[in-house]
């Protein structure tokens, strides 16, 4: 459970539930996800990521990793997404989202490994195939590789977002094998299974959840992988899904992600282009 001290006296003088989340962001809606799923009330508070509001001296007061989600539960602060979760489904009523089996504990606890390894890759591959143009022009205005520290992850990855050219070619072939590959081990999981939890519906799929919703979204070829692909029709239609993601994404930059994938589909630089052929 990653529990951090906040510097912020307001903070701590909180009680109830306090969600500090941007409505695009795949890890806060895993969490707005599992919320809902529990019947948990909670106060939003949104953080506009273009504007950078993650980066205000009250937001690093709050997380100083800079980043959304944040929960505040009576004054105590979590952060780490999956690890938040995992918190959520222990500390409130409601039905439970691992069930008291130390097999599926285990696996549970392997798919939330491998969800949050491969946050880096649904962040490079979101910069590259939905919100280039818009990060490339929101990071010169703000200055915002001046804003990082030097040799930081994310100074590492603005100076390669934002040099000449971009990304290169073999960086994004990479990062679209290393997709597949996680999309593969869900298949292998779900031949048999109808959930990643198991029988039942659970925090495994809570957390995998909106990297399929972000693959889809950057038009990944999901008919490669036929299982996932009707796990991700079933979990789309329950209603917590429905309330706290797919009715709840901002419109513009939705419209603005559903476009430029149309433009990349368009010109061939999809990341079907950067997948090798189906086996």
């Amino acid at each position: 459970m990653a529990e951090i001290e906040t510097t912020r006296a307001d903070i701590r003088a909180l009680t109830g539930v306090h969600l500090y989340h941007n409505y695009m962001s795949n890890c806060s809606q895993r969490v707005s996800l599992a919320l809902r799923e529990k019947g948990v009330d909670y106060t939003s508070h949104h953080i506009d990521l273009q504007r950078q509001e993650n980066l205000t001296d009250a937001f690093v007061a709050l997380n100083p990793n800079k980043v959304v989600p944040v929960l505040v539960h009576d004054g105590r602060t979590y952060v780490e997404s999956n690890d938040i979760i995992d918190y959520i489904d222990k500390a409130f009523e409601g039905p439970r989202l691992i069930p008291d089996d130390p097999q599926i504990v285990a696996l549970t606890e392997a798919l939330l490994s491998a969800s949050a390894a491969l946050q880096d890759t649904i962040k490079f591959l979101t910069y590259e195939f939905l919100m280039k143009p818009i990060s490339l022009k929101s990071a010169r205005k703000n200055n915002a590789l001046e804003a990082e520290e030097v040799d930081s992850d994310r100074h590492r990855f603005l100076t390669e977002f934002l040099a000449p050219g971009g990304f290169t070619k073999d960086r994004i072939t990479a990062e679209a094998a290393a997709l597949s590959a996680a999309f593969d081990m869900l298949e292998h999981r779900l031949t048999d299974m109808p959930w990643l939890s198991g029988a039942t519906y659970g925090l495994a799929d809570i957390s995998w959840f909106p990297n399929l919703r972000r693959a889809k979204m950057m038009r990944y070829p999901l008919e490669r992988h036929p299982a996932l692909a009707a796990w991700f029709e079933r979990a789309s239609k329950r209603a917590s899904i429905k309330a706290s993601i797919l009715q709840t994404e901002q419109l513009a930059p939705r419209m603005f992600m559903a476009a430029y994938s149309r433009y990349r589909a368009l010109r061939g630089t999809s990341i079907s282009a950067y997948l090798g052929a189906s086996g």
